[in-house]
């Protein structure tokens, strides 16, 4: 619990840094939006404007770290989410199923307090993806969310093996869910903000906006790259937080 509460009181206090803050309505961009029949959707992810250098003027930023420690099941990317406390407490159970690739099976979401792993089956393969946070332990900042939103005003996302571009393609899902099960999805495909320059280097900025809170979620898949420890730090730079009610 304590790194719990040390969590909840240093996002409180950027929460007050910023006590006139209303969240913006994002409209989507760059992706194809639906929500259980309904066309359109506002609310989860919008194109940020005029960020040049990701690395000032934000409240904070941190390295969500997600790895893929074995690779007993081949050929096949894994899902996994981030955030989203609402569905952490029903252990991801709901949004894992409704991705999860055929021929697999969604065996467990656990923690130890600090990181979080999915892990998975196939006959007698087992594979698991380990979800981290280089700055603060992870989840007791998916437990802070639920208390205190934060707007993400740009993402940079890596690669550990920079050859391994197929997994640009793996869809990354903005997604919102309320108490009645009433789904919003905004997807967004990594590799369509990739520049000539990113080739090289496993990483491309990513500059879209969006705000952590205890119904929203990001679902991505790990893609088996072919070796063991494949991973992708997602960086995210905070620019506002607000206490929810």
């Amino acid at each position: 619990m304590g790194q719990y509460e040390d969590m909840m009181n240093e996002m409180s206090e950027l929460a007050d840094n910023n006590f006139n803050f209303e969240p913006s309505t994002f409209e989507p961009q760059n992706a194809d939006s639906k929500r259980s029949g309904i066309s359109a959707v506002k609310g989860l992810a919008s194109q940020s404007q005029g960020v040049k250098n990701p690395n000032t003027n934000n409240l904070a930023n941190f390295n969500i770290q997600v790895t893929r420690p074995t690779r007993a099941i081949v050929g096949v990317s894994l899902p996994f989410v981030l955030f989203g406390y609402q569905e952490e407490v029903n252990l991801y159970k709901s949004l894992i199923n409704s991705i999860l690739p055929a021929g697999v099976t969604f065996t467990s979401y656990t923690t130890n307090g600090i990181n979080s792993t999915f892990t998975y089956t196939q006959g007698a393969n087992v594979d698991t993806i380990v979800v981290s946070c280089k700055e603060y332990p992870y989840v007791p900042l998916v437990y802070a969310s639920s208390v205190n939103r934060f707007e993400v005003a740009y993402m940079r996302y890596r690669l550990s093996v920079t050859t391994q571009i197929a997994q640009y393609d793996e869809a990354f899902t903005f997604v919102k869910r309320n108490m009645f099960g009433i789904t919003e999805t905004n997807p967004i495909n990594i590799g369509s903000y990739q520049k000539p320059e990113d080739y090289n280097t496993g990483i491309v900025n990513v500059p879209v906006a969006y705000n952590v809170g205890k119904s929203k979620s990001i679902t991505h898949s790990i893609i088996d790259s072919g070796a063991a420890n494949f991973s992708i730090t997602i960086s995210m730079f905070v620019s506002k937080v607000v206490t929810q009610d």
